[in-house]
């Protein structure tokens, strides 16, 4: 019992933003105003909510009975760009072997708030039975995100356009929408190589050879990879290969995502978290055209870590990352520093871009130095923000100050 009230708001959501038109909720609120009126049949009114109510039992028993029976064949799209838009094809096929489908088109229930349906008044005329016919579905997105999406219905709206009657859908998806960034045209990072465990390993594809040394005898718990088949055969005895040690530059990215938990308006710190996410996004893209392996950091409720093994082939998996962080509101510095710098001990550089200063960032940056990483450092704030809330003098590294502004318009171009 408890749940009926859920069940009916449901029901009357669906009946009200999808069942019907735009057309059909202008006519159903007619007849509701018309209603109100017609107190007494000998008033003209009555006739015209008579007329309106009857226009809509017309629609509704002429739409079912030539309610479509289609087969949807296409899958819904999967990803998209902030600010852009995604066209996919679907071929509907008619199953009638006798009825036409007429007036079809495609819709969603329950798009997300940031998906906008920009084709919905594409629509064909009509599919003759057993045929097909092809049509595109084309979404809006305005920010980044990982969304679900509803599944893909094929809808008919015959005779007059007021009440949609369904005639197959898709399996629901998840569209990814990408965040939107501006290129770096420059960006200088300070580079150095530091000794790697398995580093043979870190730098395949990524144009390292590693140099072989000779071979030895097998020690319990070494990795079978390295074992010499052929002069295991010769010898009689388990030998493996020695490769000569490998020195890897690995830069760490690490993105900062802590925001105030009560601050109104929150505009402006959402504006900042974006444009650290897009600043973020064009630094690896910069870094996918030189030989890198790339570690990404999201300080968020959690640490989030992704390796690369090769600096060239993982820019889309950093993107896909990046589409899906959520602002942190606890600062989680002083949990995550020490997992960070236990990290870092491998890392030759470390680029951060930071939201905000306090003591806890600024103690996170001072640890990182001292694991021996040199800092690569951008600082997002407010216009208005004191000149002095900022990374001090005394602390080592390179340090760029910028505004979400900067960053959006791309400004910001040479780090």
């Amino acid at each position: 019992m408890k749940r009926r009230p859920l069940y009916l708001y449901r029901a009357s959501r669906f009946l009200w933003l999808f069942k019907l038109t735009p057309a059909g909720r202008v006519l159903v609120l007619a007849i509701l105003l018309t209603a109100l009126g017609s107190v007494t049949t000998q008033l003209p009114i009555y006739q015209l909510f008579c007329g309106l109510f009857a226009l809509l039992g017309v629609a509704e028993t002429s739409g079912l009975l030539f309610k479509p029976s289609l087969r949807i064949v296409g899958e819904p799209p999967t990803l998209s760009s902030a600010g852009g838009t995604v066209t996919t094809q679907f071929v509907l096929h008619n199953r009638s072997r006798w009825r036409p489908a007429l007036d079809v088109m495609l819709g969603l229930f329950g798009l997300p708030r940031d998906v906008k349906h920009v084709s919905g008044d594409l629509f064909l005329p009509s599919i003759r039975p057993g045929g097909e016919a092809r049509l595109s579905l084309t979404l809006q997105t305005d920010r980044r995100g990982i969304f679900p999406l509803p599944a893909v219905q094929a809808v008919s709206t015959f005779p007059f356009n007021l009440v949609r009657f369904g005639g197959g859908k898709t399996e629901p998806g998840r569209l990814v929408v990408l965040p939107d960034y501006h290129s770096l045209e420059e960006l200088e990072i300070p580079v150095s190589y530091r000794y790697q465990p398995g580093g043979v390993m870190l730098t395949q594809g990524v144009g390292h050879s590693p140099e072989f040394i000779g071979n030895r005898e097998y020690t319990p718990g070494e990795s079978v990879r390295r074992i010499d088949s052929r002069a295991w055969a010769r010898l009689g005895r388990p030998v493996v290969k020695e490769f000569h040690e490998e020195y890897v530059s690995r830069i760490a990215l690490v993105l900062d995502t802590h925001l105030p938990a009560f601050r109104w308006p929150d505009g402006a710190n959402r504006r900042r978290l974006e444009a650290a996410v897009s600043l973020m996004a064009a630094i690896a893209e910069r870094l996918n055209f030189n030989e890198h392996v790339i570690d990404l950091f999201a300080a968020g409720p959690e640490l989030y870590v992704f390796r690369t093994i090769t600096g060239t082939t993982h820019f889309d998996s950093v993107l896909e990352i990046l589409a899906g962080i959520e602002p942190s509101r606890q600062n989680p510095f002083e949990k995550i520093s020490p997992l960070v710098v236990e990290e870092l001990e491998t890392i030759s550089t470390a680029v951060c871009v930071l939201v905000g200063w306090d003591t806890t960032r600024a103690e996170f940056v001072r640890r990182v130095q001292e694991s021996g990483c040199q800092i690569k450092g951008v600082l997002i704030r407010d216009p208005d923000t004191n000149s002095q809330d900022g990374p001090p003098l005394d602390l080592d590294g390179d340090w760029t100050i910028a505004t979400a502004e900067q960053i959006a318009s791309g400004e910001l171009v040479r780090l």
